[in-house]
C-alpha cells in the first residue's frame, strides 16, 4: 500500500472512531433524559414546576459531573496503556 493509502486509512479510522464516540455520547445523552425526567416530572401539565426544573438541573449536572470524571479516568488509563 502507497504511503498515501496508508495516510488515508489511518484518517478513515479516525474518522469512524469518532463517529462511535459521538453515537455512544447521544445514547448516553437519551439514556440521561429518559432517566432524569422518569425521576424528576410527575404529572406532565402545561409547565414544569420549580422542583420539577430544580431536579432536571441536578439531575443533568450529576450526570456532566460524572461524565467529566469518566473522560478524565479513560484519558488518564490511555496515557498508562491501560486501554
Amino acid at each position: 500500500m502507497s504511503r498515501y493509502g496508508s495516510n488515508a486509512n489511518a484518517e478513515m479510522q479516525q474518522f469512524v472512531q469518532q463517529q462511535q464516540q459521538n453515537a455512544a455520547l447521544k445514547q448516553v445523552i437519551n439514556k440521561l433524559t429518559d432517566k432524569c425526567w422518569d425521576m424528576c416530572v410527575g404529572k406532565i401539565g402545561s409547565s414544569l414546576s420549580s422542583r420539577e426544573v430544580s431536579c432536571l438541573s441536578q439531575c443533568s449536572q450529576r450526570f456532566a459531573d460524572v461524565s467529566e470524571f469518566m473522560v478524565k479516568r479513560a484519558i488518564q488509563k490511555q496515557k498508562q496503556g491501560g486501554m
